[in-house]
């Protein structure tokens, strides 16, 4: 297995060679001067140039022949940042844990972790360590496999490995909702994302009381309460409702991801619904901040966005004001919810502990 001081070695002189001028060297004789003045085989050297290929800064012939030619097309102003070369370092560390496809991935990914601390990088990839360990025997979905090992983030595990991204999931946004649960509920729980939707029937949480799944911003509430135009139900388990009269009638609570987004969601349905409240379901993504199990608002997790939000305040509500202050600089997708979470919270109110 290769690591990445060894990549980095034969690059430079890659690199040097570049400088010189000439940018095609015919491969055989090219392996041989590498192995030389590196001192690595040429077995080594070969799946170095093939890593090198693979990152787009050389062009190899095929098949692979003494005769065919090496193009060099290194950009040579590239400067590499601080959090690329510690990324780097890292994955020399992981190299007896993650294989070489996973390591070749990865390395691909430095300019993709921008805005992370070493200790977030170095969790990141003790996650996709255990995740990769169990991928072929764990039931759970990817989204909930990257949350709860991934800083939070339920869209990181697809934007560093996508062999594990699941095609995204397209939503009509403006003319249908997806319920679970009786027609006649006790109480109603909106849930941000399907997964965690699909989680909440799993444990169960539709037997007395209504689950909607609101696709994020998705729905337009004032059209369901007040029925403005039609809005369809699509039941996946249990029955049809009265949605205006219920959602107008009945204890409203809502989960969503632990972020600014998140957030916006939750004000933007109380000025339709005032009587909205925030669900219990919350204290898990709490506890995963105060835990580190969280990540700032940076590309990698599709959030780079966000920073510039500014999520309204509502002084009549602490246990908003309590999230709006977590959820400053760092997030946490409800995907890191598990069932045993699920189950024991239920649905009622969240709120503030001291």
């Amino acid at each position: 297995m290769t690591g990445h001081s060894q990549i980095s070695r034969v690059e430079e002189y890659l690199v040097v060679m570049q400088k010189k001028g000439p940018v095609r060297k015919q491969y055989g004789p090219l392996i041989n001067a590498l192995s030389e003045r590196t001192g690595f085989s040429r077995i080594v050297i070969a799946e170095i140039l093939e890593h090198t290929a693979d990152a787009g800064h050389i062009a190899l012939p095929f098949p692979r022949k003494n005769t065919g030619l090496v193009e060099l097309n290194f950009d040579l102003e590239r400067v590499y940042s601080p959090t690329e070369v510690v990324w780097a370092n890292l994955l020399d560390k992981f190299k007896h844990t993650l294989d070489d496809k996973i390591l070749s991935i990865l390395h691909k990914k430095g300019t993709m972790v921008e805005g992370l601390t070493e200790h977030q990088l170095s969790d990141l990839l003790s996650g996709i360590a255990v995740i990769a360990s169990t991928a072929m025997s764990d039931p759970r979905d990817r989204f909930e496999l990257s949350a709860q090992n991934l800083l939070g983030s339920s869209k990181a595990l697809g934007k560093l490995w996508p062999a594990q991204r699941q095609e995204p999931q397209t939503q009509d946004r403006f003319s249908y909702v997806v319920t679970a649960g009786p027609a006649t509920p006790n109480r109603i729980l909106l849930i941000e994302n399907p997964v965690s939707f699909e989680a909440c029937i799993r444990n169960g949480l539709d037997k007395d009381d209504l689950l909607i799944c609101t696709f994020g911003f998705g729905v337009s509430w004032d059209a369901i309460v007040r029925e403005k135009r039609p809005v369809y139900q699509l039941v996946r388990r249990g029955e049809f409702s009265n949605l205006p009269q219920l959602l107008r009638s009945r204890e409203v609570y809502f989960w969503g991801d632990l972020d600014k987004a998140g957030l916006l969601i939750f004000a933007d349905i109380r000025r339709t619904l005032p009587h909205l409240k925030l669900a219990s379901l919350y204290r898990p993504l709490i506890n995963a901040i105060h835990k580190g199990n969280c990540h700032p608002y940076v590309a990698l997790v599709e959030k780079a966005d966000q920073k510039k939000l500014i999520v309204p305040n509502f002084h009549d509500n602490p246990a908003y004001a309590m999230l709006t202050e977590l959820c400053g600089t760092l997030a946490v997708d409800q995907e890191v919810a598990t069932d045993e979470d699920i189950s024991g919270l239920g649905i009622s109110e969240l709120q503030v502990i001291d």
